[in-house]
């Protein structure tokens, strides 16, 4: 009953229903923020545990996640000409990410000085532990990836928005589970609980598995395909972990409060942008497909998204404080401020994000991403070079400072590459005004007081 009243086609529902999970789901993972400081502060476990999950989502961002936009596509064409085995798909996904478990488990220490070379020694013992525990999680989070996908390509919306609430409501269950033993908590109620909901999304697929047989000829052809998408998502990845790259050069608990900060900009993202960016992009390839113009519903939406994330900048700069120090209730008064200017900078951050995923659908409307790798690169170079010089002047701040620097050129060139394209009008550049009059309130509030 529930499935068939969740299972709408009308994009309007599923993104309302999304963002009720998505936000759900936000909230537990809140709670369960909460209870790890309640419960270790900022100590070496965290930081081993930070730095060990930094390495395993890097590959499963890259080659898990870009393996499922394969193919999911290449399931729906094949879909219309005769039934298949998702059993083949599940597959593949499951034996390239074998391949990247055993490159980390074999050098494991090797790893984690490449992405956090700043951690101390005793932190780096507990962390290789940790990611060595963690590793199977690269194949788990991608097969929940791959499931979700798979359900949603098939009509089962509900059952796909539910598994996203599962890992975060798991997670929280885990951690009551091996409360007793503080040195695995948190590797090991991370593991188990998304492997728990892995399970239960391919128990969903298996009314769709057809035929239990693997096609190899299919499995090489996503692979082939996979490759560019691969390059592509590895450089958007990197420049995303550069910032916790930098923050294991710092002293004992950077990292860990640097993970906490971005928690609120998660939130924003999957409960706000991400929703308003699925209505947006199936209404602009109809468009495009149509040759009609995409200019004023894109202005109008990337506008009330910066004005609402700008609304939401200015309440978090007025209230955040006391929020922030009640959900991080273990932790000491300087590393709440840190925690809540981070926060800060990070929300500022959202509305350059949500205007580049807006102006990124429009080039995948129009087949050109190769663009969008270019682009990318710059980010990742300007991010690397802008965090160098400034973690060491600004510590955590300048850390966010680069990233913000390196979002606002990406989004820049983004923007003046469409406008040159005629893809978009250049009025696009007034439906940034909000983020910038709040950016330059908030910053001459700071600088005076």
């Amino acid at each position: 009953m529930l499935n068939r009243i969740f299972n709408r086609s009308n994009t309007y529902w599923v993104a309302g229903y999304y963002t009720l999970f998505n936000l759900s789901s936000k909230a537990f993972g809140l709670f369960r923020n909460w209870f790890i400081a309640f419960l270790f502060g900022v100590s070496v476990y965290t930081d081993a545990f930070w730095a060990a999950l930094l390495p395993i989502m890097f590959f499963k961002m890259t080659f898990g996640t870009a393996l499922t936009n394969v193919i999911v596509p290449v399931y729906l064409e094949n879909t219309k000409k005769q039934k298949q085995s998702i059993l083949t798909y599940l597959s593949t996904n499951l034996l390239f990410t074998f391949f990247l478990i055993c490159i980390i488990v074999i050098n494991s220490k090797v790893i984690l000085k490449i992405f956090t070379p700043g951690i101390s020694d005793e932190v780096l013992g507990i962390s290789q532990h940790y990611i060595i525990m963690l590793s199977p999680l690269i194949s788990i989070l991608a097969l929940i990836d791959l499931c979700m996908s798979l359900l949603a390509a098939n009509g089962e919306y509900f059952k796909s928005a539910v598994l996203n609430f599962l890992i975060s409501l798991s997670l929280v269950l885990f951690m009551f589970v091996f409360y007793f033993d503080k040195a695995v908590l948190l590797p090991l109620s991370t593991l188990l609980a998304n492997a728990l909901v892995a399970g239960i999304g391919v128990i969903w697929l298996k009314a769709k598995l057809y035929i239990a047989r693997i096609d190899l000829k299919m499995s090489k052809t996503i692979f082939v395909l996979a490759i560019p998408v691969m390059i592509s998502s590895g450089i958007e990845n990197i420049s995303h972990f550069i910032d916790k790259f930098l923050a294991s050069f710092l002293e004992t608990g950077s990292l860990t409060l640097l993970s906490y900060s971005l928690v609120l900009q998660e939130v924003i993202l999957a409960g706000l942008v991400g929703p308003v960016v699925s209505i947006y992009f199936p209404k602009i390839s109809k468009m495009i497909i149509q040759s009609e113009n995409i200019s004023r519903l894109s202005i109008k939406t990337n506008f009330y998204l910066n004005l609402i994330i700008s609304v939401i900048l200015l309440i978090f700069t007025y209230i955040g404080f006391p929020v922030v120090k009640l959900v991080f209730i273990r932790l000491e008064e300087n590393q709440i401020k840190i925690i809540f200017s981070l926060a800060i900078l990070l929300i500022f951050n959202v509305g350059w994000i949500a205007g580049k995923l807006i102006l990124s659908k429009i080039y995948y409307c129009h087949y050109n991403t190769s663009i969008l790798s270019a682009i990318n690169i710059i980010g990742l170079i300007t991010n690397a070079i802008l965090g160098y010089l400034f973690v060491n002047y600004y510590g955590l701040n300048g850390i966010v400072y680069a990233t913000i620097i390196s979002t606002i050129v990406s989004t820049a060139i983004y923007t003046m590459i469409a406008i040159k394209k005629n893809y978009i009008s250049a009025a696009i550049i007034y439906s940034f005004i909000p983020l910038i009059v709040v950016g330059a309130i908030l910053f001459l509030f700071s600088s005076l007081f």
